[in-house]
């Protein structure tokens, strides 16, 4: 009878990690995620896009986990090693050793306030919104929008939050950041409607070789002064989730003004004479 109880344990285990369609953690799912920083030296962002999915199953403490796959070994906010999902929770642990924490409820909605545990601080989050967005399959997500209504965190069920995605302790960092790149389910991608990985860190680092960009991070204005033979022929500024906040042409003397905008990270979306364009991201504070 123990020998019984045991196997359909780990039969329901492997079922719950291999089923559940809508599941953060999902050996079906896949991401691509932007790690990018601004070189305070220079001025200039550079970006690499990490891929992550999830391996084995693994016990720690008795209680079972995924283990992350990553190429992310020496980037800028390290994901966690391990992770599992409890009725719409997702927990992580960093190593072996150290606690779990929990980096997402999906179960959240309008009026609730997220708390985020990390090494012994606590982060709010209030949750000011709640619907679905369609995924390429047609397949409706839940979402969530965090934070304040002017500068919301995004969060989609299953997928994950567009910036901080694999560990949503740093959805709030300025200088250096994570945003979704592309996800896909069963090795197909969807979200957003763009094959995996999409060109937006081969674009930021384009940008950084034809204008300069400065300073960054920035109060009320930043220049931008083309290189080499480059003319612009417009400059459009973005929420980090792609909201188009203000569109310019340029002036001569390069300046952009950003008064009016609430601090945060925004894309800089610059197209040339040529018919090229890219997109590099600013820090307004």
């Amino acid at each position: 009878m123990k020998k019984t109880t045991t196997l359909l344990f780990f039969l329901s285990i492997i079922a719950h990690f291999s089923t559940q369609a809508q599941s953060f953690v999902n050996q079906a799912n896949k991401w691509w995620v932007d790690n990018c920083c601004i070189s305070f030296a220079t001025g200039q962002t550079n970006c690499n896009a990490y891929e992550y999915y999830f391996g084995d199953s693994v016990w720690i403490d008795n209680v079972a986990y995924l283990e992350l796959i990553t190429n992310n070994q020496f980037g800028n906010f390290q994901p966690g090693k391990y992770y599992r999902e409890e009725a719409g929770k997702v927990f992580m642990k960093m190593n072996e050793t150290d606690p779990e924490n929990m980096i997402y409820d999906f179960n959240l909605e309008a009026g609730d306030t997220l708390e985020l545990n990390f090494f012994g601080f606590s982060s709010f989050f209030p949750v000011f919104a709640v619907d679905s967005v369609t995924l390429v399959s047609g397949e409706k997500r839940k979402r969530l929008q965090l934070n304040d209504p002017q500068d919301p965190i995004i969060w989609i069920e299953g997928v994950g939050s567009l910036n901080g995605t694999m560990n949503t302790q740093y959805m709030r960092s300025l200088d250096c950041w994570n945003s979704l790149n592309c996800y896909q389910f069963n090795g197909s991608s969807q979200y957003p409607s763009a094959e995996c990985p999409f060109s937006s860190v081969l674009d930021a680092n384009a940008v950084s070789n034809r204008v300069s960009v400065y300073p960054n991070p920035a109060q009320d204005w930043v220049f931008i002064r083309p290189k080499g033979d480059w003319t612009i022929s417009s400059i459009e500024i973005a929420n980090i989730w792609g909201q188009v906040q203000r569109v310019f042409e340029p002036q001569a003397s390069g300046e952009v003004p950003l008064d009016g905008l609430k601090s945060g990270v925004y894309l800089l979306k610059i197209e040339f004479q040529n018919g090229e364009a890219g997109v590099s991201k600013i820090v307004k504070i």
